[in-house]
């Protein structure tokens, strides 16, 4: 009986999606053994875009001669299905394209028909995209243009993503580093004055004060609790809590405490160690511009015991029942009838 030889056959593949080569015993394996496609053997469809931007090699320097301004295909007269009988600028009376060349919408259609086109064109491609109205091709194109004439208006956009050593050098970068840390460590008066202006606008704003307590997080602290509760007790349903801006009361960039609005009343807690004994006579004054009365309390009298809790009760229902009141050496002076 002979020897039978047995032979192997090695097949050797590559994935058209990945580009992965391998060797098996199968002829045509189900899946690449790189990226587990199951259509290795298939190429990638180009999408349209990229379809369109190889074609150009397709179309020639040449016009169509029917006077439309479209480029033409090589060998070809006209483009797709114009003619001299029915596109002719003589006569449909068009003017051809490289007529506007250069020119402005004035120039050429005149002030009056200038001002009818650019409305048409408006109203034509308002809320459309540069695909939609232009085409994919010609939108490619177009952002191309916009990105290298930024690039030429904004040289500086260049360096974007590298850090100051990279497109200084180390020496020069530290001595710019260190410009940069005085002049933000050491603002001139100029710019202390501005920065103060641009800041008080802003908080005279309630929504701008509102959103930035909002980002803060405030809440009432342990002290204002506390008065807010003698508050409660002593005139009911009277004051309500405004100091994280919550009512959207913002007197030129003062924010009250509690506020009265029916009574056009205020009531400010006072920290000593924020507060100087000056305010004490120049804020009520400022809030009496804007007709509110204001009562002060002092946040060391919260912690002096129940009996000066009582006073602080007694204060504040004499401040909302008397019909006037002033002071005299840091106290208050009521008249109730």
């Amino acid at each position: 009986m002979s020897d039978v030889l047995l032979v192997k056959v090695i097949y050797k593949h590559i994935c058209l999606r990945c580009g992965y080569e391998w060797e098996t015993d199968v002829e045509r394996p189900s899946k690449c053994s790189y990226c587990s496609s199951p259509l290795w053997d298939r190429p990638k469809i180009l999408n349209n875009a990229i379809k369109k931007i190889l074609a150009k090699d397709m179309y020639s320097d040449n016009y169509c001669e029917c006077g439309c301004g479209e480029k033409i295909k090589k060998g070809k007269r006209f483009y797709k299905w114009h003619s001299v009988r029915v596109y002719s600028p003589a006569k449909m009376g068009l003017k051809l394209k490289s007529n506007k060349k250069g020119l402005t919408y004035e120039q050429y259609y005149g002030e009056d028909k200038a001002k009818e086109v650019k409305q048409k064109l408006v109203n034509d491609r308002k809320g459309k995209t540069f695909e939609e109205i232009f085409g994919e091709e010609k939108a490619l194109i177009l952002l191309e243009g916009r990105k290298q004439n930024w690039l030429l208006n904004n040289p500086n956009d260049k360096y974007k993503g590298m850090t100051m050593e990279q497109r200084y050098g180390k020496e020069r970068a530290r001595e710019i580093k260190e410009k940069m840390s005085y002049a933000s460590s050491h603002p001139s008066d100029e710019t202390r004055l501005k920065k103060s202006i641009a800041s008080k606008k802003m908080w005279q704003d309630p929504e701008f004060v509102k959103r930035i307590f909002k980002c803060r997080n405030a809440k009432p602290n342990k002290t204002e609790r506390s008065l807010s509760y003698l508050i409660r007790h002593s005139v009911p349903n009277t004051f309500r809590y405004n100091g994280d801006g919550r009512l959207g009361i913002t007197i030129e960039g003062h924010i009250p405490d509690f506020v009265d609005k029916k009574g056009k009343r205020i009531i400010e807690l006072f920290g000593e160690y924020f507060h100087e004994k000056s305010e004490f006579e120049t804020l009520p004054k400022l809030y009496e511009k804007y007709g509110y009365k204001t009562l002060i309390i002092w946040s060391q009298e919260m912690y002096r015991g129940l009996q000066r809790r009582e006073v602080i009760k007694r204060k504040v229902k004499n401040f909302v029942n008397s019909e006037g009141y002033y002071t005299r050496n840091g106290r208050y002076y009521f008249n109730v009838s």
